[in-house]
C-alpha cells in the first residue's frame, strides 16, 4: 500500500456513530483537505527559476573507468577493511556505525554509484532480547591524506573513507549488544535510461520491467503515469539542456547572494530542489483545468470524496476510484529541456558478515 493511501485510511480509524460523522474524524479530513491542497495546488504555480549549467557533467552510463574485475576487487578491500562499532549519537541516541575505505585506484565518480545495506541481522542485549535496527542508514563519504617516506622519497596517498550509520531502533535495554550483521555492497555497472522531451506527450514508453505513458511536460514538471506499481524502486534523474549540459541547482549560499542582487525577485524565492512527488489525477485535472483555484472551491470538489471513502466497505478500492490513478511527478530546479530517466541495470556485489563484540 502506497503512502497516500495509507494517510487517507488512517483519517477513518475512528467508529462512526449513525450518519454522523465523528468530530474527531471531521477535524482530520478537515486537516487532510488542507494539506493536499497546499501540496497540489503549488504544483500548477508560476515561480522565477534559478540553476546554473554544469558543463562538466557526463552521463552515468557513459563515463566508464574501471572495469568490472576492478570494481570487484574495490569491493573486496571495502569488506577487508571494514569495521563496526555501537555509538552514542547525541546524548541517548545509539547507532551502529561502520567505517571503511576504498582501495586508492577508485576515482571518486564510483562514489556516486556505490551502495551499502544491511541484509540481514542478529543482534541481541544483555537480557537476550532482538534487537531492531534500520536497515538503509546515511552515508557519508570523505578523502583522507597521508604521506609516507619510502626509498629516500615522500609518497602522497589519497584514500576515500566510507562512514555509514545506521540507527538503532528499539529503545530500551540497548546495554551491552552483541551478535553479527550481513551486509550487502554493490556498484553499478550500467544503466536503463530513456530520453523525454515535450513532443512526447500522449506516448508510452519502457524502463526496465516497467511500463509508463507521459502525461504532462510542463515548467519544470514531468508528470508520468506507470503502469506497474513501482514503489520502492530506485530512479533517477537528469535535465540537460540541448548542448547537454546538466541544469543544476544553485548552492543555498549562492543563491542568498542572488537573491540580494535580483531586485525582481520575491523574498519567499527559492532556489528548487529536485525531487519526486505523487499526485493523484483527480487533483492534477483539477487545479490544471484552474491553477488559481481556492482552498473553499477545492473543499467544494473534493470534501465528498472523503464521504464516500467513509461510508465504503472496502476503503482502500474506493480511494483508487474517487481521486483516480496516482501519477509521479519529477520536478526538476529549473524549467525542464530534456529529462533522463534511469535505473541500475546491473552491478557487482558482494556480501560479508562482521560482529559486534
Amino acid at each position: 500500500m502506497n503512502k497516500v493511501i495509507f494517510i487517507i485510511l488512517s483519517i477513518f480509524s475512528t467508529t462512526l456513530f449513525g450518519q454522523e460523522i465523528h468530530e474527531a474524524i471531521a477535524k482530520q479530513i478537515r486537516m487532510y483537505e488542507k494539506t493536499m491542497y497546499e501540496t497540489s495546488s503549488e504544483v500548477f504555480k508560476k515561480q522565477k527559476y534559478y540553476s546554473k549549467l554544469d558543463k562538466d557533467y557526463t552521463f552515468p552510463w557513459i563515463e566508464k573507468k574501471h572495469t568490472p574485475e576492478q570494481l570487484k576487487s574495490a569491493l573486496d578491500t571495502i569488506a577487508k577493511n571494514a569495521k563496526i562499532e555501537i555509538k552514542y549519537k547525541g546524548f541517548s541516541n545509539l547507532i551502529l556505525e561502520l567505517n571503511t575505505s576504498f582501495p586508492a585506484y577508485i576515482n571518486k565518480k564510483v562514489l556516486d554509484l556505490f551502495e551499502l545495506k544491511i541484509n540481514t541481522y542478529q543482534i541481541k542485549n544483555s537480557n537476550d532480547t532482538s534487537i531492531k535496527i534500520d536497515k538503509d542508514g546515511s552515508t557519508n563519504f570523505s578523502l583522507k591524506f597521508s604521506s609516507r617516506y619510502k626509498n629516500g622519497k615522500s609518497h602522497s596517498y589519497n584514500s576515500k573513507t566510507i562512514k555509514k550509520s545506521f540507527n538503532i531502533l528499539s529503545k530500551k535495554n540497548q546495554e551491552k549488544l552483541k551478535g553479527k550483521v550481513l551486509f550487502r555492497s554493490s556498484i553499478t555497472l550500467d544503466y536503463d535510461y530513456v530520453k523525454i522531451d515535450k513532443s512526447n506527450i500522449g506516448a508510452s514508453f519502457h524502463i526496465g520491467r516497467f511500463d509508463f505513458k507521459i502525461i504532462d511536460f510542463f515548467d519544470n514538471k514531468v508528470v508520468l503515469d506507470f503502469k506497474q506499481n513501482i514503489d520502492g524502486v530506485k530512479f533517477s534523474f537528469v535535465n540537460v539542456n540541448d548542448e547537454g549540459y546538466k541544469i543544476s541547482q544553485i548552492p543555498y549560499f549562492n543563491f542568498q547572494k542572488l537573491k540580494i542582487k535580483d531586485s525582481n525577485n520575491t523574498s519567499d524565492a527559492s532556489s528548487i530542489p529536485e525531487r519526486i512527488q505523487a499526485i493523484y489525477k483527480a487533483n492534477y485535472d483539477l487545479f490544471k483545468s484552474k491553477p488559481d483555484l481556492s482552498f473553499n472551491e477545492y473543499k467544494k470538489n473534493v470534501h465528498g470524496k472523503f464521504i464516500e471513502i467513509l461510508k465504503s466497505k472496502n476503503q482502500k478500492e474506493t480511494i483508487e476510484k474517487v481521486w483516480g490513478k496516482e501519477y509521479v511527478m519529477f520536478v526538476t530546479t529549473d524549467r525542464v529541456q530534456n529529462l533522463f530517466l534511469y535505473m541500475p541495470k546491473n552491478s557487482v556485489q558482494k556480501e560479508f558478515e562482521l560482529k559486534i563484540k
